[in-house]
Protein backbone atom coordinates (compact mmCIF):
# COMPACT_ATOMS: atom_id res chain seq x y z
CA UNK A 1 0.00 0.00 0.00
CA UNK A 2 1.10 3.63 -0.87
CA UNK A 3 -0.23 6.44 1.37
CA UNK A 4 0.78 9.88 0.24
CA UNK A 5 -0.79 13.47 2.18
CA UNK A 6 -3.02 15.47 -0.33
CA UNK A 7 -5.92 18.54 0.56
CA UNK A 8 -3.14 19.92 3.36
CA UNK A 9 -5.78 17.52 5.97
CA UNK A 10 -6.24 14.54 3.90
CA UNK A 11 -4.39 11.60 3.21
CA UNK A 12 -4.51 9.06 0.06
CA UNK A 13 -4.30 5.13 -0.08
CA UNK A 14 -3.46 3.44 -2.88
CA UNK A 15 -3.93 -0.56 -3.15
CA UNK A 16 -3.63 -2.39 -6.57
CA UNK A 17 -6.90 -0.78 -8.39
CA UNK A 18 -8.60 1.29 -5.33
CA UNK A 19 -7.75 4.41 -3.99
CA UNK A 20 -9.17 5.85 -0.97
CA UNK A 21 -9.11 9.69 0.19
CA UNK A 22 -9.52 10.64 3.68
CA UNK A 23 -9.90 13.69 5.23
CA UNK A 24 -11.15 14.22 8.50
CA UNK A 25 -14.66 15.65 9.75
CA UNK A 26 -13.28 18.54 11.31
CA UNK A 27 -11.79 19.91 8.19
CA UNK A 28 -14.78 19.47 6.30
CA UNK A 29 -18.00 21.43 7.02
CA UNK A 30 -20.20 18.61 7.53
CA UNK A 31 -21.19 16.81 10.92
CA UNK A 32 -22.85 14.05 9.24
CA UNK A 33 -21.87 11.44 6.52
CA UNK A 34 -25.55 12.02 5.17
CA UNK A 35 -25.12 15.43 4.74
CA UNK A 36 -21.78 15.08 3.10
CA UNK A 37 -22.89 12.54 0.94
CA UNK A 38 -26.65 14.82 -0.81
CA UNK A 39 -23.75 18.19 -1.41
CA UNK A 40 -21.89 15.31 -2.97
CA UNK A 41 -24.71 14.08 -5.03
CA UNK A 42 -25.70 17.50 -5.96
CA UNK A 43 -22.18 18.31 -7.33
CA UNK A 44 -22.84 14.78 -9.03
CA UNK A 45 -25.58 16.24 -10.61
CA UNK A 46 -24.09 19.62 -11.37
CA UNK A 47 -20.99 17.88 -13.43
CA UNK A 48 -22.89 15.05 -14.98
CA UNK A 49 -21.99 15.84 -18.39
CA UNK A 50 -18.64 16.82 -17.82
CA UNK A 51 -16.08 14.42 -18.31
CA UNK A 52 -12.68 15.61 -16.11
CA UNK A 53 -14.33 14.83 -12.58
CA UNK A 54 -14.28 11.34 -10.58
CA UNK A 55 -16.71 10.25 -8.36
CA UNK A 56 -16.28 7.66 -5.71
CA UNK A 57 -18.27 4.24 -5.56
CA UNK A 58 -18.50 4.44 -1.79
CA UNK A 59 -18.75 7.39 1.15
CA UNK A 60 -18.31 5.83 4.69
CA UNK A 61 -17.18 7.21 8.03
CA UNK A 62 -13.40 5.35 9.44
CA UNK A 63 -12.92 6.78 12.76
CA UNK A 64 -12.49 10.83 12.86
CA UNK A 65 -12.55 11.03 8.86
CA UNK A 66 -14.47 10.45 5.73
CA UNK A 67 -13.44 7.89 3.34
CA UNK A 68 -14.24 8.63 -0.45
CA UNK A 69 -13.41 5.15 -1.63
CA UNK A 70 -13.09 4.94 -5.97
CA UNK A 71 -12.31 2.15 -8.45
CA UNK A 72 -9.66 2.89 -10.98
CA UNK A 73 -9.19 -0.17 -13.46
CA UNK A 74 -7.38 1.01 -16.30
CA UNK A 75 -6.30 4.47 -14.85
CA UNK A 76 -2.79 5.54 -14.93
CA UNK A 77 -1.17 7.58 -12.56
CA UNK A 78 -0.33 11.43 -13.65
CA UNK A 79 3.09 10.55 -14.26
CA UNK A 80 2.19 8.11 -16.69
CA UNK A 81 2.07 10.29 -19.30
CA UNK A 82 5.52 11.04 -19.37
CA UNK A 83 5.87 8.14 -21.54
CA UNK A 84 3.75 9.78 -24.51
CA UNK A 85 5.31 11.50 -27.58
CA UNK A 86 4.93 15.20 -27.02
CA UNK A 87 2.42 15.14 -29.91
CA UNK A 88 0.53 12.46 -28.17
CA UNK A 89 0.33 14.42 -24.91
CA UNK A 90 -0.95 17.87 -26.46
CA UNK A 91 -4.50 15.79 -26.69
CA UNK A 92 -4.30 15.14 -23.16
CA UNK A 93 -3.17 18.32 -22.04
CA UNK A 94 -6.54 19.66 -22.99
CA UNK A 95 -8.41 17.99 -20.42
CA UNK A 96 -6.80 20.45 -18.18
CA UNK A 97 -7.68 23.53 -19.96
CA UNK A 98 -11.35 22.30 -19.81
CA UNK A 99 -10.94 22.02 -15.77
CA UNK A 100 -9.25 25.16 -15.37
CA UNK A 101 -12.04 27.28 -17.16
CA UNK A 102 -14.50 26.05 -15.04
CA UNK A 103 -12.24 26.42 -11.76
CA UNK A 104 -14.57 28.83 -10.17
CA UNK A 105 -17.67 26.77 -10.36
CA UNK A 106 -15.59 23.75 -9.37
CA UNK A 107 -12.76 24.38 -7.11
CA UNK A 108 -9.08 21.42 -7.51
CA UNK A 109 -6.01 20.33 -6.36
CA UNK A 110 -3.68 21.45 -8.59
CA UNK A 111 -1.59 18.49 -7.33
CA UNK A 112 -0.38 15.81 -9.51
CA UNK A 113 -1.04 13.44 -7.03
CA UNK A 114 -4.89 14.82 -7.33
CA UNK A 115 -4.43 13.95 -11.08
CA UNK A 116 -4.82 10.46 -13.29
CA UNK A 117 -5.01 9.50 -16.87
CA UNK A 118 -7.44 8.01 -18.66
CA UNK A 119 -6.27 5.54 -21.40
CA UNK A 120 -9.82 5.14 -22.47
CA UNK A 121 -10.90 8.54 -23.77
CA UNK A 122 -7.73 10.58 -24.47
CA UNK A 123 -8.23 12.64 -21.03
CA UNK A 124 -6.28 13.76 -17.77
CA UNK A 125 -9.02 13.58 -14.66
CA UNK A 126 -9.31 14.60 -11.27
CA UNK A 127 -10.61 12.59 -8.22
CA UNK A 128 -10.66 15.83 -6.14
CA UNK A 129 -12.73 18.60 -6.16
CA UNK A 130 -14.25 21.25 -4.13
CA UNK A 131 -17.82 20.94 -3.41
CA UNK A 132 -20.74 22.37 -0.73
CA UNK A 133 -19.59 20.52 2.49
CA UNK A 134 -16.31 19.71 0.82
CA UNK A 135 -13.36 22.68 0.59
CA UNK A 136 -9.84 22.61 -1.12
CA UNK A 137 -7.40 24.09 1.83
CA UNK A 138 -4.85 24.31 -0.69
CA UNK A 139 -5.87 27.29 -2.89
CA UNK A 140 -3.97 28.24 -6.42
CA UNK A 141 -4.54 30.51 -9.11
CA UNK A 142 -5.84 28.50 -12.19
CA UNK A 143 -3.18 30.18 -14.40
CA UNK A 144 -0.24 28.98 -12.41
CA UNK A 145 -1.41 25.86 -11.06
CA UNK A 146 -2.07 25.23 -15.00
CA UNK A 147 1.62 25.98 -16.42
CA UNK A 148 3.33 23.70 -13.19
CA UNK A 149 1.13 21.35 -14.16
CA UNK A 150 1.92 21.07 -18.04
CA UNK A 151 5.38 21.57 -17.17
CA UNK A 152 5.31 18.48 -15.41
CA UNK A 153 4.29 16.53 -18.18
CA UNK A 154 6.83 17.67 -20.34
CA UNK A 155 9.88 17.25 -17.60
CA UNK A 156 11.10 15.38 -15.34
CA UNK A 157 10.83 17.56 -12.57
CA UNK A 158 8.74 16.72 -9.20
CA UNK A 159 8.08 19.83 -8.67
CA UNK A 160 8.39 23.56 -10.25
CA UNK A 161 10.13 25.97 -8.76
CA UNK A 162 11.07 27.67 -11.77
CA UNK A 163 12.26 27.96 -15.33
CA UNK A 164 13.03 24.97 -16.28
CA UNK A 165 16.54 23.88 -18.16
CA UNK A 166 16.90 22.78 -21.19
CA UNK A 167 18.33 19.45 -19.89
CA UNK A 168 14.97 19.18 -17.68
CA UNK A 169 12.78 18.33 -20.55
CA UNK A 170 12.45 14.61 -21.71
CA UNK A 171 11.94 15.85 -25.34
CA UNK A 172 14.32 18.47 -26.15
CA UNK A 173 13.33 19.33 -29.34
CA UNK A 174 13.29 23.09 -30.66
CA UNK A 175 9.09 22.45 -31.34
CA UNK A 176 8.67 21.32 -27.41
CA UNK A 177 11.30 24.10 -26.26
CA UNK A 178 9.14 26.84 -28.05
CA UNK A 179 5.80 25.22 -26.67
CA UNK A 180 6.89 25.32 -23.45
CA UNK A 181 8.19 28.71 -23.47
CA UNK A 182 4.93 29.86 -25.00
CA UNK A 183 2.95 28.01 -22.17
CA UNK A 184 5.05 29.41 -19.66
CA UNK A 185 4.26 33.07 -21.14
CA UNK A 186 0.60 32.48 -21.12
CA UNK A 187 -1.15 35.20 -19.23
CA UNK A 188 -4.79 33.13 -19.14
CA UNK A 189 -6.52 30.14 -19.15
CA UNK A 190 -7.75 31.19 -22.60
CA UNK A 191 -4.22 31.62 -23.61
CA UNK A 192 -2.94 28.64 -22.62
CA UNK A 193 -5.41 26.72 -23.95
CA UNK A 194 -5.37 28.62 -27.55
CA UNK A 195 -1.00 27.77 -27.43
CA UNK A 196 -1.91 24.28 -26.88
CA UNK A 197 -4.65 24.40 -29.92
CA UNK A 198 -2.07 26.19 -32.16
CA UNK A 199 0.33 23.82 -31.67
CA UNK A 200 -2.00 20.88 -32.50
CA UNK A 201 -3.20 22.35 -35.84
CA UNK A 202 0.55 23.16 -36.41
CA UNK A 203 1.41 19.17 -36.03
CA UNK A 204 -1.35 18.19 -37.91
CA UNK A 205 -0.56 20.84 -40.83
CA UNK A 206 2.71 19.38 -40.93
CA UNK A 207 1.45 16.11 -41.57
CA UNK A 208 -0.55 16.74 -44.03
CA UNK A 209 2.10 18.68 -45.57
CA UNK A 210 4.60 15.32 -45.50
CA UNK A 211 1.67 13.47 -46.88
CA UNK A 212 1.17 15.89 -50.01
CA UNK A 213 4.92 16.16 -50.62
CA UNK A 214 5.55 12.40 -51.02
CA UNK A 215 3.99 9.66 -53.20
CA UNK A 216 1.04 7.87 -51.04
CA UNK A 217 2.80 4.73 -51.42
CA UNK A 218 6.12 6.40 -49.31
CA UNK A 219 4.36 8.34 -46.76
CA UNK A 220 4.84 5.78 -44.28
CA UNK A 221 8.26 4.76 -45.27
CA UNK A 222 8.60 8.63 -44.79
CA UNK A 223 7.26 8.75 -41.32
CA UNK A 224 8.85 5.88 -39.56
CA UNK A 225 12.21 7.51 -40.83
CA UNK A 226 10.99 10.72 -39.12
CA UNK A 227 10.69 8.82 -35.44
CA UNK A 228 13.55 6.68 -36.17
CA UNK A 229 15.54 10.04 -36.49
CA UNK A 230 17.72 10.12 -32.94
CA UNK A 231 15.85 13.11 -31.05
CA UNK A 232 17.68 14.45 -28.79
CA UNK A 233 16.63 13.55 -25.07
CA UNK A 234 16.75 13.14 -21.47
CA UNK A 235 15.47 9.91 -21.17
CA UNK A 236 18.38 8.06 -22.21
CA UNK A 237 18.22 5.53 -19.31
CA UNK A 238 14.73 3.57 -19.93
CA UNK A 239 12.26 4.49 -17.42
CA UNK A 240 9.57 2.22 -15.68
CA UNK A 241 5.64 3.01 -16.20
CA UNK A 242 3.75 2.77 -12.80
CA UNK A 243 0.39 1.95 -13.51
CA UNK A 244 -3.33 0.48 -11.89
CA UNK A 245 -3.33 -3.29 -11.88
CA UNK A 246 -6.44 -5.73 -12.53
CA UNK A 247 -4.30 -8.32 -11.06
CA UNK A 248 -2.31 -8.15 -7.90
CA UNK A 249 1.22 -7.57 -7.69
CA UNK A 250 3.94 -9.21 -5.59
CA UNK A 251 5.31 -5.71 -5.41
CA UNK A 252 4.56 -3.88 -1.53
CA UNK A 253 3.56 -0.67 -3.93
CA UNK A 254 0.02 -0.12 -5.34
CA UNK A 255 1.10 -0.43 -8.88
CA UNK A 256 2.79 -3.04 -11.14
CA UNK A 257 5.92 -2.27 -12.17
CA UNK A 258 6.01 -2.67 -16.10
CA UNK A 259 8.20 -1.54 -19.50
CA UNK A 260 5.77 0.36 -21.30
CA UNK A 261 4.96 -0.20 -24.48
CA UNK A 262 6.02 2.88 -26.00
CA UNK A 263 9.53 1.63 -25.17
CA UNK A 264 9.24 -0.77 -27.64
CA UNK A 265 10.45 1.62 -31.15
CA UNK A 266 9.06 -0.89 -33.39
CA UNK A 267 5.59 -0.87 -31.49
CA UNK A 268 6.29 2.74 -31.44
CA UNK A 269 6.80 3.44 -35.48
CA UNK A 270 3.86 1.37 -36.05
CA UNK A 271 1.12 2.90 -33.54
CA UNK A 272 2.42 5.98 -35.07
CA UNK A 273 2.65 5.13 -38.26
CA UNK A 274 -0.90 3.68 -38.14
CA UNK A 275 -1.90 6.78 -36.58
CA UNK A 276 -0.44 8.60 -40.03
CA UNK A 277 -2.48 6.45 -42.09
CA UNK A 278 -5.79 6.98 -40.47
CA UNK A 279 -5.20 10.97 -40.78
CA UNK A 280 -4.37 10.98 -44.10
CA UNK A 281 -7.23 8.25 -44.80
CA UNK A 282 -9.45 11.10 -42.62
CA UNK A 283 -8.29 13.81 -44.54
CA UNK A 284 -7.71 13.04 -48.03
CA UNK A 285 -10.23 10.04 -48.66
CA UNK A 286 -7.59 7.60 -49.18
CA UNK A 287 -10.38 5.51 -47.37
CA UNK A 288 -13.45 7.37 -48.84
CA UNK A 289 -15.72 4.39 -49.68
CA UNK A 290 -18.39 7.35 -51.74
CA UNK A 291 -19.89 6.02 -54.73
CA UNK A 292 -18.36 7.55 -57.89
CA UNK A 293 -20.79 10.29 -58.63
CA UNK A 294 -20.50 11.31 -54.84
CA UNK A 295 -16.70 11.94 -54.90
CA UNK A 296 -17.26 14.01 -58.12
CA UNK A 297 -19.47 15.94 -56.65
CA UNK A 298 -17.35 16.48 -54.06
CA UNK A 299 -14.09 17.60 -56.70
CA UNK A 300 -16.29 20.11 -57.41
CA UNK A 301 -16.73 22.00 -54.43
CA UNK A 302 -15.54 25.39 -53.46
CA UNK A 303 -11.95 24.89 -53.33
CA UNK A 304 -10.41 24.69 -49.43
CA UNK A 305 -8.08 27.51 -48.50
CA UNK A 306 -4.88 25.53 -47.37
CA UNK A 307 -4.43 25.55 -43.54
CA UNK A 308 -0.76 27.04 -43.83
CA UNK A 309 -2.12 30.06 -45.41
CA UNK A 310 -3.82 31.03 -42.42
CA UNK A 311 -1.05 30.88 -39.96
CA UNK A 312 -0.84 34.67 -39.63
CA UNK A 313 -3.71 35.07 -38.72
CA UNK A 314 -4.09 32.33 -36.28
CA UNK A 315 -0.83 34.23 -34.61
CA UNK A 316 -2.85 37.39 -34.18
CA UNK A 317 -5.56 35.05 -32.04
CA UNK A 318 -2.43 33.92 -29.66
CA UNK A 319 -1.47 37.35 -29.28
CA UNK A 320 -4.92 38.41 -28.39
CA UNK A 321 -6.29 39.86 -31.04
CA UNK A 322 -8.88 37.54 -31.84
CA UNK A 323 -11.66 39.85 -33.26
CA UNK A 324 -9.41 40.55 -35.89
CA UNK A 325 -8.57 37.03 -36.85
CA UNK A 326 -12.60 36.16 -36.66
CA UNK A 327 -12.95 39.44 -38.73
CA UNK A 328 -10.37 37.94 -42.06
CA UNK A 329 -11.84 34.51 -41.21
CA UNK A 330 -14.96 35.74 -42.23
CA UNK A 331 -14.02 37.62 -45.38
CA UNK A 332 -12.69 34.12 -46.62
CA UNK A 333 -15.64 32.58 -45.86
CA UNK A 334 -16.74 29.49 -43.29
CA UNK A 335 -17.39 27.19 -46.40
CA UNK A 336 -14.02 28.44 -48.08
CA UNK A 337 -12.18 26.68 -44.76
CA UNK A 338 -10.63 22.80 -44.11
CA UNK A 339 -12.59 21.21 -41.36
CA UNK A 340 -10.10 21.99 -38.31
CA UNK A 341 -9.66 25.47 -39.37
CA UNK A 342 -13.54 25.72 -39.35
CA UNK A 343 -13.68 24.25 -36.23
CA UNK A 344 -11.16 26.96 -34.98
CA UNK A 345 -13.56 30.00 -36.25
CA UNK A 346 -16.36 28.46 -33.91
CA UNK A 347 -14.32 28.17 -31.11
CA UNK A 348 -13.12 31.74 -31.52
CA UNK A 349 -16.93 33.04 -31.69
CA UNK A 350 -17.09 31.17 -28.13
CA UNK A 351 -14.38 32.66 -26.79
CA UNK A 352 -15.21 36.31 -28.00
CA UNK A 353 -18.75 36.21 -26.73
CA UNK A 354 -20.33 35.65 -30.35
CA UNK A 355 -21.81 31.85 -29.79
CA UNK A 356 -24.79 32.75 -31.44
CA UNK A 357 -22.47 32.98 -34.69
CA UNK A 358 -20.96 29.80 -34.17
CA UNK A 359 -24.12 28.17 -34.29
CA UNK A 360 -25.94 30.16 -37.15
CA UNK A 361 -22.84 28.94 -39.02
CA UNK A 362 -23.26 25.13 -37.62
CA UNK A 363 -26.34 24.34 -35.73
CA UNK A 364 -24.74 21.11 -34.47
CA UNK A 365 -22.28 23.18 -32.61
CA UNK A 366 -24.73 24.59 -30.19
CA UNK A 367 -24.58 20.94 -27.90
CA UNK A 368 -20.43 22.25 -27.26
CA UNK A 369 -21.93 26.27 -26.03
CA UNK A 370 -24.66 24.61 -24.16
CA UNK A 371 -22.58 22.52 -22.10
CA UNK A 372 -20.10 25.22 -21.87
CA UNK A 373 -22.58 27.54 -20.64
CA UNK A 374 -24.49 24.53 -18.31
CA UNK A 375 -21.35 23.38 -16.37
CA UNK A 376 -20.16 26.83 -15.60
CA UNK A 377 -23.87 27.68 -14.27
CA UNK A 378 -24.06 30.43 -17.01
CA UNK A 379 -27.97 30.29 -16.87
CA UNK A 380 -28.24 33.89 -17.74
CA UNK A 381 -25.80 33.99 -20.81
CA UNK A 382 -27.91 30.95 -22.16
CA UNK A 383 -31.53 32.47 -21.90
CA UNK A 384 -29.55 35.60 -23.83
CA UNK A 385 -28.48 33.17 -26.36
CA UNK A 386 -31.82 32.04 -26.93
CA UNK A 387 -32.74 35.58 -27.47
CA UNK A 388 -30.32 35.97 -30.71
CA UNK A 389 -30.84 31.90 -32.51
CA UNK A 390 -33.50 29.68 -32.48
CA UNK A 391 -32.18 26.19 -32.19
CA UNK A 392 -33.77 23.42 -30.77
CA UNK A 393 -31.04 22.37 -28.53
CA UNK A 394 -30.92 25.70 -26.83
CA UNK A 395 -34.49 26.04 -26.31
CA UNK A 396 -34.88 22.70 -24.68
CA UNK A 397 -32.15 24.15 -22.01
CA UNK A 398 -34.01 26.74 -21.51
CA UNK A 399 -37.29 25.25 -21.41
CA UNK A 400 -36.15 23.43 -18.41
CA UNK A 401 -34.93 26.25 -16.65
CA UNK A 402 -38.05 28.19 -17.01
CA UNK A 403 -39.67 25.25 -15.95
CA UNK A 404 -41.99 25.28 -19.34
CA UNK A 405 -42.60 21.22 -19.01
CA UNK A 406 -44.49 21.67 -21.99
CA UNK A 407 -42.06 22.82 -24.32
CA UNK A 408 -39.28 20.38 -22.74
CA UNK A 409 -41.75 17.75 -23.69
CA UNK A 410 -42.17 18.75 -27.27
CA UNK A 411 -38.48 19.66 -27.83
CA UNK A 412 -37.28 16.04 -26.67
CA UNK A 413 -37.15 14.45 -29.68
CA UNK A 414 -35.21 17.42 -30.98
CA UNK A 415 -32.12 16.99 -29.06
CA UNK A 416 -29.73 14.17 -27.95
CA UNK A 417 -31.01 12.44 -24.87
CA UNK A 418 -28.08 12.31 -22.75
CA UNK A 419 -28.57 11.63 -18.85
CA UNK A 420 -28.72 14.86 -17.41
CA UNK A 421 -31.56 15.46 -20.24
CA UNK A 422 -32.98 12.29 -19.53
CA UNK A 423 -33.74 13.91 -16.17
CA UNK A 424 -34.59 16.95 -17.24
CA UNK A 425 -37.09 14.81 -19.25
CA UNK A 426 -38.41 13.13 -16.41
CA UNK A 427 -39.72 16.04 -14.18
CA UNK A 428 -41.36 17.45 -17.22
CA UNK A 429 -43.43 14.20 -17.09
CA UNK A 430 -44.13 14.46 -13.35
CA UNK A 431 -44.50 17.78 -13.22
CA UNK A 432 -47.21 17.39 -15.99
CA UNK A 433 -49.04 14.44 -14.28
CA UNK A 434 -47.94 12.02 -17.23
CA UNK A 435 -46.82 9.14 -14.59
CA UNK A 436 -46.91 6.63 -17.20
CA UNK A 437 -44.54 7.89 -19.30
CA UNK A 438 -42.55 9.10 -16.43
CA UNK A 439 -42.48 5.38 -15.30
CA UNK A 440 -41.06 4.24 -18.54
CA UNK A 441 -38.45 6.59 -19.35
CA UNK A 442 -37.30 5.73 -15.43
CA UNK A 443 -37.77 1.71 -15.39
CA UNK A 444 -34.22 1.24 -16.51
CA UNK A 445 -32.57 3.76 -13.93
CA UNK A 446 -32.29 3.08 -10.18
CA UNK A 447 -31.83 6.57 -9.82
CA UNK A 448 -34.63 7.72 -12.00
CA UNK A 449 -36.89 5.29 -10.14
CA UNK A 450 -36.17 6.92 -6.99
CA UNK A 451 -36.97 10.13 -8.06
CA UNK A 452 -40.21 8.98 -9.47
CA UNK A 453 -40.88 7.47 -5.69
CA UNK A 454 -39.56 10.66 -4.32
CA UNK A 455 -42.15 12.97 -5.98
CA UNK A 456 -44.88 10.51 -5.10
CA UNK A 457 -44.25 10.24 -1.69
CA UNK A 458 -44.20 14.00 -1.10
CA UNK A 459 -47.48 14.52 -3.31
CA UNK A 460 -49.19 11.73 -0.98
CA UNK A 461 -47.62 13.66 1.71
CA UNK A 462 -48.90 16.78 0.81
CA UNK A 463 -52.26 15.38 -0.22
CA UNK A 464 -52.34 13.99 3.66
CA UNK A 465 -51.66 17.38 5.13
CA UNK A 466 -54.04 19.00 3.41
CA UNK A 467 -56.53 16.70 4.47
CA UNK A 468 -55.04 17.34 8.30
CA UNK A 469 -55.63 20.91 7.68
CA UNK A 470 -59.46 20.33 6.68
CA UNK A 471 -60.42 18.28 9.82
CA UNK A 472 -58.33 20.72 12.20
CA UNK A 473 -60.31 23.96 11.05
CA UNK A 474 -63.35 21.47 11.13
CA UNK A 475 -62.77 19.89 14.26
CA UNK A 476 -60.90 22.15 16.81
CA UNK A 477 -63.29 24.82 18.75
CA UNK A 478 -60.41 26.65 20.38
CA UNK A 479 -59.40 29.41 17.45
CA UNK A 480 -55.82 30.21 19.04
CA UNK A 481 -55.41 26.57 18.87
CA UNK A 482 -56.77 25.64 15.90
CA UNK A 483 -54.59 28.56 14.00
CA UNK A 484 -51.51 27.65 14.95
CA UNK A 485 -52.05 23.85 13.80
CA UNK A 486 -53.19 25.01 10.83
CA UNK A 487 -50.24 27.91 10.65
CA UNK A 488 -48.00 24.89 11.41
CA UNK A 489 -49.14 22.36 8.58
CA UNK A 490 -48.79 25.12 6.20
CA UNK A 491 -45.69 25.37 7.21
CA UNK A 492 -45.24 22.03 6.28
CA UNK A 493 -46.99 21.83 2.74
CA UNK A 494 -45.00 25.25 1.91
CA UNK A 495 -41.62 23.25 2.47
CA UNK A 496 -42.93 19.60 0.67
CA UNK A 497 -44.19 21.85 -2.52
CA UNK A 498 -40.76 23.52 -2.98
CA UNK A 499 -39.35 20.54 -2.57
CA UNK A 500 -41.58 18.73 -5.13
CA UNK A 501 -40.87 22.07 -7.42
CA UNK A 502 -37.24 21.60 -7.07
CA UNK A 503 -37.66 17.72 -8.54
Amino acid sequence: MQQFPINKYGEVEVEQNELRYFIPIAYTEASELDELEEAYRRKGKELMDSPYYLFANNLEVVRNRFCFTFQLEEMKAFHYIRQFPFEEQLYYLRSLVEMAKNIEQTPILWDKNSLLVDLTDRKIKTFLFEFDKHPIHVSQDAVDGLKETIILALTTLHRVLGKPRRIDFIDQREIVIRFAENILHGKSVSEIGRVIEDMILEIERQLEQEKKEQPKSNVLTAFKEKWNAKKETAATVEQPVWRFSKKKSNLSAPYEKKKSIWDNKYVYLSASALALVILIGNSTGAFDFSKPEEVKAKQEQTEVIPSNKLIGIYRQAITGDKQKALDQLERLGFDNLSKKDQKVMLSLYEETGQPEKAIKLKPEYAEKVVNDLVSNQKYDDLRTLQSKVDNPVVNYEVAYLDKKWEDVVRLKDKVKMTDRRENQLLSAYLHLGRMDEAKKLAAESPELSQKVQDFEMKKKQVEDLKMQVQQVQKNEKDVKKRDEQVKKLNEQIKQLEAAINNI
